[in-house]
């Protein structure tokens, strides 16, 4: 008797949440060959930096968040500036605490930007981006931030990356 359905023990049944993760998995594998046999670097030496949102926090002085960077290049990077790109005219203050789980606390020792990102390391920003309009947290409560930096390997000068990030509505 044959099956209409496929078994889930069955390796070739994929749910269409595996399915999502197999695709960019094959192409990820396909670049870092493709890479491998070409002979240049999986991680391009000018855009190194990969950022994450880890975290979003309003309340009556602003939107506080919380961003991952971690050097995933051979060369060491310093991280220059942190700005608000969108929207314009929104003002950012960065800090890269030595303790991440310390957000609050202004009694930690705090090291303003620019700072080292070593090969293969990750460190916390933290970065206080004044209020948003209402109007615009209503409407749109995001935004994109640029952030410069220099890759002590690349005689290149000017690189930057954007971060799109959320804000969350404070809590009632």
């Amino acid at each position: 008797m044959a099956k209409t359905t496929k078994d889930r023990r069955d390796p070739t049944a994929f749910t269409g949440a595996e399915l999502a993760l197999v695709q960019p998995a094959v192409a990820l594998a396909k670049h870092m060959s493709d890479a491998w046999k070409e002979g240049r670097p999986v991680v391009s030496p000018s855009d190194p930096l990969t950022f994450v949102v880890s975290d979003s926090e309003t309340n009556s002085s602003g939107h506080k968040l919380t961003l991952t960077c971690s050097n995933l290049g051979a060369h060491g990077v310093y991280v220059e500036n942190v700005i608000v790109s969108d929207p314009a005219a929104i003002d950012a203050t960065t800090r890269l605490h030595k303790d991440p789980s310390a957000f609050g606390d202004r009694s930690g020792p705090l090291v303003y930007l620019p700072t080292l990102v070593p090969s293969g390391a990750t460190v916390t920003l933290k970065v206080e981006i004044s209020p948003l309009p209402a109007d615009r947290l209503k409407k749109k409560p995001f935004g994109e931030l640029s952030v410069s930096y220099t890759v002590l390997g690349v005689a290149k000068s000017g690189l930057k990356t954007q971060v799109e990030f959320c804000v969350r509505p404070s809590a009632v």
